[in-house]
């Protein structure tokens, strides 16, 4: 899940790939699945919409029957819903990380994966607004242009013709007749501008692009490293570290087991120091009353 930042800027025209892209499209009916969250758990209680499309909110557009756009895991199709002047995009998944399997996903597993997304989103965008409230609330100072999407989770209700729309991947043949969720289902959410900057959970920078040795000189220029130098205290996990690759061998035979135990010794007195050093200056005084 990505995490979009806010520019606030204007929407502006759709381009004409897309437009011309819509024209080739289906008419559509869809029942919108209704959602309740927890604030204390951020447990998300999802409805799915089945039995009587009475019950549920029902809305009208038109789904283009090809994609315009896609990313590793999803198919992103134009969505013109009845009514609302902002465009919307319609999101199925195509891909959930089987390897190089060519099999097309079934309703159930698009369905599956899809509310599994959506229900991450909500929780994001509830644990953000929580946060923002919180931080009012202290009177802290942060950054609140970071915005998560408002999407909504529906299911396309078969025409008279008893078929699905060619966007959703599948024919009313490959559903379960008997499985009252029966239908192709969608992640809907407004179409937004590419103008918009993109935040995913490793940022620009990972632990990856830059290896041990990366970690090791962010260690040594960070400002804790010359604060505990300053207190006599060891690195955290430095003296391990030492310890495993200078192992005290007290059977050395050869001169370079001999260097490595030289060193373990030297190590381990200077280590002794470190934490006998705090109470020197205790002991020092102690020792000065005795001999008065």
């Amino acid at each position: 899940m990505e995490l979009w930042f806010n520019l606030d800027l204007e929407r502006g025209h759709l381009g004409a790939d897309i437009e011309a892209e819509a024209l080739l499209s289906t008419e559509v009916r869809l029942c919108v699945a209704n959602t309740t969250i927890n604030t204390i758990t951020w447990e998300v209680d999802l409805n799915l919409p089945c039995g009587d499309d009475d019950k549920w909110q029902l809305l009208t557009g038109k789904l283009a029957s090809t994609e315009f756009d896609k990313g590793k895991t999803k198919f992103v199709y134009m969505l013109h819903l009845n009514g609302f002047t902002v465009p919307y995009v319609a999101k199925r998944f195509y891909n959930i990380g089987r390897g190089k399997s060519k099999k097309q996903l079934t309703a159930f597993q698009n369905r599956t994966a899809l509310c599994q997304d959506y229900t991450r989103l909500k929780q994001a965008s509830s644990f953000l607004k929580s946060f923002y409230h919180l931080a009012e609330e202290q009177e802290v100072e942060v950054c609140k242009k970071f915005s998560l999407t408002l999407a909504f989770i529906a299911r396309k209700i078969p025409d008279f013709s008893n078929q699905l729309s060619p966007a959703s991947g599948f024919c009313v043949e490959d559903l379960d007749a008997n499985n009252p969720y029966n239908g192709a289902y969608w992640l809907i959410e407004p179409y937004r501008s590419s103008q918009l900057e993109r935040y995913n959970g490793t940022l620009s920078s990972g632990v990856g692009d830059h290896g041990v040795e990366g970690i090791h000189a962010f260690e040594d220029q960070h400002e804790s490293q010359a604060i505990c130098m300053a207190l006599h205290l060891d690195v955290p996990g430095e003296a391990e570290r030492i310890i495993e690759f200078f192992e005290p061998q007290s059977d050395s035979d050869n001169e370079h087991n001999s260097e490595l135990d030289n060193n373990a010794k030297k190590y381990s007195d200077v280590h002794n120091t470190h934490d006998l050093s705090s109470g020197s200056d205790e002991e020092e005084e102690d020792q000065l009353v005795a001999d008065e």
